[in-house]
């Protein structure tokens, strides 16, 4: 699956991507994301690859974790999967 998608003639990333920039600028592996979501590394990577659809308790984790609000991350899950 690829991690982009086209929503109102607009290139919607997945999440993961945005996630996986995150971690990069905060220098961090996906083992030590999974720790920080007590999720999985096999989660962490599915998502950042653009496998999985986020779930609610990984946005609010994710919302908490970077200081972000829980709508931004449903918005970014809803705009890619609404395709």
């Amino acid at each position: 699956m690829s991690n982009t998608t086209t929503f109102n003639n607009t290139l919607v990333f997945h999440p993961g991507y945005y996630v996986k920039q995150m971690m990069e600028d905060m220098e961090i592996n996906q083992n030590e994301l999974a720790k920080r979501l007590d999720t999985t590394p096999k989660t962490v990577s599915e998502l950042i690859n653009g496998n999985i659809s986020m779930s609610g308790d990984i946005a609010i984790k994710l919302a908490a974790m970077f200081g972000t609000s829980l709508e931004l991350w449903l918005n970014l899950n809803k705009s890619y999967y609404e395709n």
